[in-house]
């Protein structure tokens, strides 16, 4: 999912407003995201790759790395010039970061639970390969991959912006150009998962820029209801090629962002919901261990009707309490706090 104001790992991308204090509305957004991404492993884990309705879901994944991009430049490319180095050093150390937890996660989920990537350490040639194939191909199922996608944009992100501020050119040109460029090698072909995510991060990148108005307009909500209704039309058609793909990220950021502002953060299901979004990275982790732990357990067992539905609450309600009793315990833990900082910050 992390970036925030200080790019702290309170959540799987920033949420922090030009102010300086935490936006609740687009924690509210991603804490949304976390939601429909544990009922989008759930059905991973227990329903089955058959189910026909994922291509109504493939917005989840690539939506984070464009808010990860928006909030790169809502948030600090009000704080920092373009090339500040401060800002360089930030979004390295992040993305290095970021890669050294995927790679732990994914060292200790397979030897702990053996899952997708079979990593065999006596066999460099595997190894190669299966790095090969996560890291550049973007093709290996490996656990927690949209981290290494986020990583690489946090990485990618000086050098566009060193570009655009030396060449004068404007980051939405930028953006379109990553778009045409990966849509014809779609066409063509080509298509690098890696590619394509770090090409919705530019167009995060570019949208954090759009003036008031014009966001405003494109969150209003007669215009979000009449086109995502061409949208669902035109993927049950054709499914979801690049293009149609990042008209439903942005479609789909925009809605949950109409509702944040719409419900507001009051309530208590809002609050449940805003804190996911500020700990969306810690939220993503936990989700997918214990779905992960709750397959292991009822491998083998049958399951129908409601019974199906139970990895589903457990997880859901699993992850809100492993947020809620980190707050908690950061809270009232100098050294938990510090412990919680020096992994995810």
């Amino acid at each position: 999912m992390t970036l925030s104001a200080a790019i702290t790992a309170d959540s799987l991308v920033a949420g922090t407003a030009k102010a300086g204090t935490r936006s609740a509305s687009f924690d509210f957004v991603k804490g949304a995201l976390v939601l429909v991404m544990i009922l989008y492993h759930w059905l991973n884990y227990f329903i089955g790759l058959q189910w026909g309705g994922y291509r109504y879901l493939r917005f989840l994944t690539p939506s984070f790395i464009f808010i990860t991009g928006f909030l790169v430049s809502y948030v600090y490319l009000s704080r920092y010039e373009y090339d500040d180095s401060r800002l360089r050093r930030r979004l390295w150390l992040r993305g290095l970061k970021l890669l050294a937890l995927f790679l732990f996660l994914n060292v200790l989920a397979d030897r702990t639970l053996g899952m997708r990537l079979r990593l065999d350490f006596s066999d460099p040639d595997a190894l190669r390969d299966t790095a090969y194939a996560v890291f550049v191909d973007g093709t290996a199922r490996a656990a927690f991959d949209i981290l290494v996608s986020i990583s690489y944009f946090l990485l990618l992100v000086p050098f566009v912006l060193f570009v655009s501020v030396r060449m004068k050119i404007p980051l939405w040109a930028l953006a379109a150009a990553a778009v045409l460029v990966t849509v014809a090698g779609e066409s063509n072909g080509f298509a690098n998962p890696h590619c394509q995510m770090l090409t919705v991060g530019l167009l995060g990148l570019a949208a954090g820029m759009l003036r008031a108005d014009r966001a405003a307009l494109l969150c209003s909500p007669v215009f979000i209801v009449c086109t995502y209704l061409v949208y669902l039309i035109a993927i049950t058609a054709w499914n979801v090629p690049f293009a149609l793909q990042i008209v439903g990220v942005c479609l789909s950021v925009a809605a949950l962002y109409a509702i944040a502002q719409f419900s507001g953060a009051d309530g208590i299901i809002q609050g449940y919901v805003v804190r996911l979004g500020q700990y969306s990275l810690l939220a993503y982790i936990a989700q997918i261990i214990v779905l992960q732990l709750l397959r292991h357990a009822l491998s083998g067992r049958p399951m129908s009707g409601v019974e199906v539905a139970a990895p589903l609450v457990i997880s859901l309600v699993a992850t809100v309490v492993v947020v809620e009793l980190t707050l908690w315990l950061r809270a009232r833990s100098t050294a938990l706090d510090r412990s919680y900082r020096a992994v995810f910050a």
